[in-house]
């Protein structure tokens, strides 16, 4: 990927905007133009040129010495001045890239001819997503046993609560627990045999991909941060709907999510040296305490500014870490929590829905029951009676904020 950072090219010249007379400074100037997007041949002037782009969209490949190890590559958007002495190619990035290259008269550069040719890398994906046949989330509530036929296409299994065991006859064997993840190859004559052991509620996806390498992703357990987490919970919420741009939207989370569990397998293969940016980390380790101490108190009678005042945060901070990291707000994350911590109590059948509504800080039974029905497309009263339908849709984050304190 090309870039373009005024610090580091001040190493090799300045950035400028608008086009120099050369006949005023008694400049030679030659029009160039190339389609070549691989560089040759390094130039190098013994005094200050000048680059003007005309036309296209071109980069300039530069250091210090004709060594290929320690060449910098910038995209060329404005004139620039190169320092003397340094060592540049121009090349084109889409099509035809042309330039006014401005030198004193009668100066000729040094060339030097590159041993093995460069071309600057651009972004491209490493995968495809073409269809998607099915997502569907899904809720058992007794343990259970189901086979699914083979067929020719990738299969994502997320498990968002409890745990199921995968096998097939070739002795292949996944555990999955809450928060794991598998992207499972297809198979035309395997059949796999799924085995579900407690309540679990779980996201599977079915599509066509297509992955020019990166195979170390399949058929391995990820299990998920938070930033993934939120993408597919995402998902979920997009799945239900049948406006197009909405499935649009799925599409795109779905490559996010593919993305970030590449980044995560990187990061975890035994060649990785730890890079991480120190902020990042920092944001990183603090969600993961907001978090914690959030789900460790949900049957308290918890607000924001118990949070804010606990991590010596403002609200406003507090809300982009959630916006950012999670893509929802901290109210919102807040009455996820307590309402899969009432489906909870509501199994266990120890308390009345009253008082699981009180333990866990709903302003009134009403309040509880509307919201709760908002969340699992069903009442708690009817939940509590075993009526829980096959699939229902989460908000996780629907663009307000839903608990009243």
């Amino acid at each position: 990927m090309q870039k373009i950072n005024e610090n580091l090219f001040s190493n090799f010249g300045t950035i400028y905007f608008h086009p120099i007379a050369s006949e005023r400074y008694d400049l030679s100037c030659k029009y160039i133009e190339t389609t070549s997007s691989t560089a040759y041949t390094f130039y190098s002037f013994p005094c200050e040129v000048y680059i003007e782009p005309t036309y296209g969209i071109g980069s300039i490949l530069i250091g210090k010495t004709p060594d290929t190890q320690n060449i910098n590559t910038f995209s060329i958007h404005h004139c620039m001045r190169i320092k003397p002495n340094v060592y540049f190619c121009i090349t084109s990035l889409a099509d035809t890239f042309s330039f006014s290259l401005l030198t004193p008269e009668d100066i000729e550069p040094k060339k030097i001819n590159i041993c093995e040719p460069i071309i600057p890398s651009s972004i491209t994906m490493p995968f495809h997503i073409s269809q998607i046949f099915d997502c569907s989330y899904l809720t058992q509530e007794t343990p259970c046993t189901f086979s699914k036929p083979p067929h020719l296409y990738y299969e994502i299994l997320y498990v968002c609560e409890g745990c199921i065991r995968i096998s097939d006859v070739n002795g292949n064997n996944y555990n999955l627990n809450t928060h794991d993840l598998v992207l499972l190859t297809p198979d035309e004559h395997i059949s796999r045999h799924f085995s579900l052991n407690t309540s679990c509620s779980y996201l599977t996806i079915t599509l066509d991909i297509q992955l020019k390498s990166n195979k170390q992703i399949l058929n391995k357990i990820f299990h998920c941060p938070v930033e993934i987490q939120s993408i597919l919970w995402q998902i979920v919420q997009e799945s239900s709907s049948d406006f197009y741009y909405t499935q649009m939207l799925m599409l795109c989370h779905l490559h996010e999510m593919i993305s970030d569990i590449l980044r995560l397998a990187y990061e975890q293969s035994e060649h990785h040296s730890q890079t991480d940016n120190h902020s990042q980390n920092f944001q990183n380790s603090q969600l993961k305490k907001i978090l914690s101490y959030m789900n460790a108190r949900v049957t308290e009678p918890l607000t924001i500014e118990d949070i804010c005042h606990e991590f010596f945060m403002s609200r406003s901070s507090l809300q982009t870490l959630f916006k950012i990291n999670l893509g929802c707000s901290p109210k919102n994350y807040l009455i996820n929590i307590k309402l899969q911590k009432s489906k909870e109590l509501i199994r266990q059948n120890e308390h009345t829905i009253s008082e699981i509504a009180y333990l866990l800080g709903f302003s009134s039974i009403h309040y509880f029951s509307r919201l709760f029905k908002k969340y699992f497309q069903i009442s708690p009263s009817d939940y509590a009676r075993g009526l829980e339908p096959a699939s229902h849709k989460n908000h996780l984050d629907d663009g307000s904020d839903d608990y009243e304190t």
